[in-house]
């Protein structure tokens, strides 16, 4: 099995209101086909951002200035938006650090894990609901 993920030499910075900050310095890092990656340390080490850059989803006032991000062989950076929106959700994703910020208390678990099944188009409702369920067995 190759590297499904590869980060090599990652550096981002922040400019906003006429001020620079460094939100990453030098990552590499590398997930293997079949393996999942936990990413742990301080508040404001960079670990969403990483992630954020990994699924092209920076905020605009964030900028890489060097190195790479592959996914299964292929250049993060060069693909087109179109592209990427069918890898997110489908083949890679992030379990946010906060969850009371990205859970509905309105809607059960199995529902927020079967919508987006539904939004990728992975499968049908009944097999998106099935497989919600053997996930949380």
């Amino acid at each position: 099995m190759g590297a499904l993920l590869q980060v090599d030499g990652l550096k981002i910075e922040f400019r906003r209101d006429g001020s620079v900050s460094r939100a990453v310095n030098q990552v590499n890092l590398k997930v293997d086909e079949g393996r999942s990656l936990g990413i742990v340390g301080e508040s404001g080490s960079g670990k969403s951002v990483t992630v954020k850059a990994a699924m092209r989803l920076l905020p605009k006032y964030a900028k890489i200035l060097q190195g790479s991000i592959s996914f299964s062989g292929v250049e993060v950076q060069k693909l087109h938006e179109g592209a990427m929106r069918l890898i997110r959700g489908r083949d890679m994703g992030m379990v946010f650090q906060d969850p009371h910020a990205y859970l509905n208390p309105t809607k059960t678990i199995g529902a927020q894990m079967v919508e987006p099944m539904l939004f990728h188009r992975l499968s049908g409702k009944q097999d998106a609901k099935q497989r919600a369920i053997e996930l949380l067995g």
